[in-house]
Formats: C-alpha cells, sequence, structure tokens
C-alpha cells in the first residue's frame, strides 16, 4: 500500500508583476516580484511560522512550544536567540549567540517583579492587589514608590454629658 500526498488547496493571487500564494489557513507560504525574487514560509500546525527563505539564500527558522511560544529562532547569519516559559506563558529566560541574557520572575498575577541581565543590571517591582506597580528600584540607581493614600482620621463621636456648654468644653480640653 502506497502513502500519497493528499491534495491541498492553495489561493494564488497575481498582481502587478506579483505573486502571492497562500494555503489553507491563509498563511502566506510563497511571494514572487517581477524581478525574480522570491520568499518561501513553512508554517506548523498552530499556524506559526516555522521556517521562511528567500532567493538571496537568508533563512529564519523558528521552534514553538505547545503553548505556541517561540522558544527558539535562529538566522542563516548565525544568530540565535532562546527563550524559556514558566507554565503561565511568561518569559523567563531569554540568551542569544551573543552571549547576552535576561532572566525574569513573576508574581502569582504575572507581574514581572525581578529581571536581571548578563550586563549587571537589574530591576525589582511591586504590585498591589488590583495588579498596579507600587514600587520599583533599578541597578542603576532609579527608585519610585507610590505616594501613600492619606487616611482621613475617623471622625470623634463620644458623648460628653456635661451640665451647659462651657463644662463640655472644658472637659474636651482636659
Amino acid at each position: 500500500m502506497t502513502n500519497k500526498k493528499q491534495k491541498q488547496n492553495f489561493k494564488v493571487i497575481k498582481e502587478n508583476g506579483i505573486m502571492s500564494i497562500f494555503d489553507k489557513n491563509n498563511n502566506k507560504i510563497y511571494y514572487e516580484n517581477s524581478i525574480g525574487y522570491w520568499e518561501k514560509g513553512k508554517f506548523d500546525k498552530n499556524n506559526n511560522e516555522v521556517y521562511w527563505k528567500n532567493s538571496e539564500g537568508y533563512w529564519v527558522k523558528s521552534k514553538f512550544d505547545k503553548n505556541n511560544n517561540e522558544i527558539y529562532y535562529e538566522k542563516s547569519t548565525g544568530y540565535w536567540v532562546k527563550r524559556k516559559f514558566d507554565k503561565n506563558n511568561n518569559k523567563i529566560y531569554w540568551e542569544d549567540s551573543d552571549g547576552f541574557w535576561i532572566k525574569s520572575k513573576f508574581d502569582k498575577n504575572n507581574n514581572e517583579i525581578y529581571w536581571k541581565d548578563s550586563d549587571g543590571y537589574w530591576r525589582k517591582s511591586k504590585f498591589d492587589k488590583n495588579n498596579n506597580e507600587i514600587y520599583y528600584e533599578t541597578s542603576g540607581g532609579d527608585k519610585w514608590e507610590k505616594p501613600k493614600e492619606k487616611i482621613k482620621p475617623k471622625p470623634n463621636k463620644e458623648i460628653i454629658k456635661a451640665e451647659d456648654l462651657d463644662k463640655c468644653l472644658e472637659m474636651i480640653k482636659k
């Protein structure tokens, strides 16, 4: 028994010397202009572009995790980027082929509360229960804190028994 490839439907658009071809998910998988320049793309089942190449020999490839986060990116120039994500899809690590990296930490509400990089820079943040940043501090000496709201004193509803107003005022001032 032989496996035959299933035929696919492609949408082809030719206009003003430019041709574009789209797959069944409307991803542009091919482009060509009137002077012979072309681009080809490949997509995964989640419509993430995993490979791209052009007529000049330049290419880019990517890998994605099960949550569609791009975890690896590489160019034909040799440059690459690796990324790691936590269970909430927050980027917790980023590294490139030049040796630069960034590490991040997030709170339970997905607010970035700390990051540092390979150059020695860092930033700390605090957030309130509504996810508003209320404090930050950086390795460069910057610091900010949301001004505290002034609390109005509650009115004193003390009941004073006195013979008259003058004696009441006298008792209050004691």
